[in-house]
């Protein structure tokens, strides 16, 4: 943890957990990785319809029924290589070709 005992250091108190002075790409490339994986997600479904009887597990602070199961390797192959439908596809947009990309400053 950093000592804060100068005055100078008060500013960075709220920031020094959370910004990285450094860039690491090679760290931000396995990073990614890990996120776009779908098996290190987690998918929480709350209903009143569920019947307690359908969930097994029971939470003994707050006397809540639940369940915890792993996805299948089927649903696992449908999130990697989603079908398309309609010739459409879950996909980040098009470029937009309207934003400004020469912010030189003209001569008066």
């Amino acid at each position: 943890m950093k000592n804060f005992s100068k005055e100078s250091d008060i500013p960075h108190l709220l920031r020094h957990r959370y910004i990285a002075d450094d860039f690491d790409k090679e760290r931000v490339k396995e990073m990614t990785k890990l996120i776009a994986d779908p098996k290190n997600s987690l998918i929480f479904l709350a209903s009143k319809k569920f019947d307690d009887k359908d969930l097994p597990i029971n939470e003994e602070w707050y006397n809540i029924n639940y369940s915890s199961d792993k996805f299948d390797e089927d649903l696992l192959a449908q999130i990697k290589k989603p079908v398309k439908d309609n010739g459409k596809i879950l996909d980040l947009p098009e470029p937009n070709t309207l934003l400004p990309t020469n912010f030189d400053i003209l001569p008066k």
